[in-house]
């Protein structure tokens, strides 16, 4: 990466110079500072040419002040007047959408359909991404909105499987033995494998 040069053109023959130096990403003052809605997550936003791709792009520097060290993120974009915090969210929202379909990969089954015909494959891979949103969805509301822990789709379909199998337990216990199911040692036994405990 290369700073673009901004001066004056130089008099005489020749081609005008185009770039002023190569980025030092440890020192980023030659960067605009952006404030963030979040107080932990400081954006620097440069145009700069990038000598393999042969083109100017807009870079965006996220740095995560969260933690004993802070940490950094490149984004790049082509559109050169895109701002820095629109650019940070298309990214944000990205990301999401790929732990979306991670988790109906592996849990909701989205690539388990062997159907061929087009409306059936549609229908199948809606059916899967909703089944893992509504999970998530579910989850906040038990957590009050809030999510404490990253989100665990495996934490649920543990929760469930030993929720079913306390359950099924309970119907055969023999006579004069029971287990509210309203007592800590129920909800203890249905987070049992979870990685998540507040998903209860």
């Amino acid at each position: 990466m290369r700073y673009l040069y901004n001066g004056p053109k130089r008099p005489g023959r020749g081609k005008p110079k185009q770039t002023d130096g190569k980025v030092d990403w440890t020192n980023l003052s030659r960067f605009h500072r952006i404030a963030t809605d979040d107080d932990d997550i400081v954006l620097y936003q440069q145009t700069l040419n990038h000598k393999h791709f042969k083109s100017t792009l807009n870079v965006v520097v996220v740095v995560d002040n969260r933690g004993p060290k802070p940490r950094q993120a490149l984004l790049y974009n082509t559109d050169l007047e895109l701002p820095a915090v629109t650019l940070y969210r298309y990214y944000k929202a990205r990301f999401q959408i790929e732990f979306l379909i991670r988790d109906a990969k592996q849990a909701t089954g989205l690539g388990d359909c062997q159907a061929r015909d087009k409306d059936k494959l549609h229908f199948h891979f809606n059916a899967s991404l909703a089944a893992a949103s509504l999970a998530k969805l579910d989850a906040q509301q038990q957590a009050n909105g809030k999510l404490n822990e990253p989100f665990s789709i495996h934490s649920l379909q543990r929760r469930a499987f030993n929720r079913h199998l306390v359950d099924r337990i309970i119907t055969h216990l023999a006579d004069g033995q029971t287990l509210t199911k309203f007592t800590p040692l129920y909800e203890t036994l249905c987070n049992h494998g979870t990685i998540s405990q507040q998903i209860a």
